[in-house]
């Protein structure tokens, strides 16, 4: 009887063994991948650089128009290029919000002469830009995609000029002021190692009227009544934090295909090819 329970003991210890012996064969499954974590937030400084368009509308802001009931559009392109500064909070994981401000050169001007007339010339021209925005953005690591808008500044004139016929440059009517609006757009900014990153953003600036350009002898008086401006920006911006996972190595090699969708602008000039009526339109 007592060799009963020896007996089991060491069926028991056997098949314990055995499966020990089996799981130790077996190939070990293999961690998940970690995976980096890139953190946006902190303050950054930043430079950019690009390209703005004007699409300002010029009238006669008199009740009847009686002087001149014709309408100006101002078209024309140019550089613009500044400095940045701004402040990142990514929550939630995935998500970034900010606060970005920036000041720079905007150089766009576009002198119309009236159609009809010989003397009238008008020009609308900037000299810088300035924005404070708000940014929302999603990140799917080291790139963010964002939407923003907020407040804009613009430093612009406004000139009429009178004799301009014949080359002679006449009296001019000038104003001079900093116009307020505002401000949205779009943009994807890319880490590229070392807390450095790149940007690519658009922005629609609507910077409301300029001042009624009238007095003697200028019987036709002019309004910018709509200054707009589209500006596209490349930016890098370092970012203060944090030091960033280092990139890893991919491979753009190969043939692709996609589609594209945007907006568009046009500058176009039309005269009388006769010659009988004096000026240009656009």
């Amino acid at each position: 009887m007592s060799r009963h329970p020896i007996a089991i003991f060491a069926a028991v210890s056997t098949v314990v063994l055995a499966q020990s012996a089996s799981a130790a064969d077996m190939p070990v499954k293999a961690r998940p991948p970690v995976i980096a974590a890139f953190d946006w937030t902190g303050s950054y400084l930043g430079a950019y650089a690009g390209v703005g368009a004007q699409r300002s509308h010029g009238l006669d802001p008199t009740p009847t128009g009686a002087t001149n009931g014709g309408e100006i559009e101002y078209t024309g392109t140019g550089f613009t290029g500044g400095g940045t500064i701004g402040y990142n909070w990514q929550f939630n994981r995935d998500f970034v919000v900010g606060l970005e401000g920036d000041i720079g050169y905007l150089g766009l001007s576009h002198k119309v002469q009236d159609y009809d007339l010989a003397d009238p010339l008008y020009n609308s021209k900037t000299s810088w830009i300035g924005t404070l925005r708000a940014r929302l953005g999603y990140t799917t690591g080291p790139t963010l995609s964002y939407i923003t808008g907020g407040a804009a500044w613009v430093g612009g004139e406004d000139d009429n000029a009178w004799g301009t016929s014949g080359g002679q440059a006449g009296p001019t009517v000038t104003s001079s002021k900093i116009k307020a609006g505002y401000t949205f757009g779009s943009g994807v900014e890319t880490m590229l190692g070392g807390n450095w990153t790149a940007k690519a953003e658009v922005d629609f600036v609507n910077a409301g009227h300029g001042d009624t350009l009238r007095g003697t002898p200028f019987p036709l008086p002019i309004q910018t009544d709509k200054n707009r401006y589209e500006i596209m920006k490349f930016g890098v911006n370092y970012l203060f934090g944090a030091k960033q996972p280092v990139l890893k190595a991919h491979n753009w090699n190969g043939f692709y295909a996609g589609l594209i969708g945007g907006t568009a602008i046009t500058e176009s000039r039309g005269i009388d090819p006769t010659g009988a009526t004096a000026g240009e339109i656009g």
